[in-house]
């Protein structure tokens, strides 16, 4: 989606929905964790750790 070259000031459904998509993700892996072990939750966080990153690296790229 950044390398698309599409500006998101002019056409920013695109990102939008992407955005959304990630806040959602990460909503639900937060979902998951609670319902988990400690045990179980590793592989769960590591996830989640990926979808924020992800997220932070994506607003800052829109918006600096």
């Amino acid at each position: 989606m950044l390398q698309s070259g599409l500006d998101p000031h002019k056409k920013p459904g695109g990102y939008k929905a992407v955005e959304i998509a990630l806040r959602k993700q990460i909503r639900t892996l937060q979902d998951i964790g609670r319902l988990l072990t400690v045990d179980e939750r590793v592989p769960v966080d590591e996830a989640l750790n990926v979808v924020v990153k992800i997220r932070e690296e994506f607003i800052h790229a829109l918006f600096g």
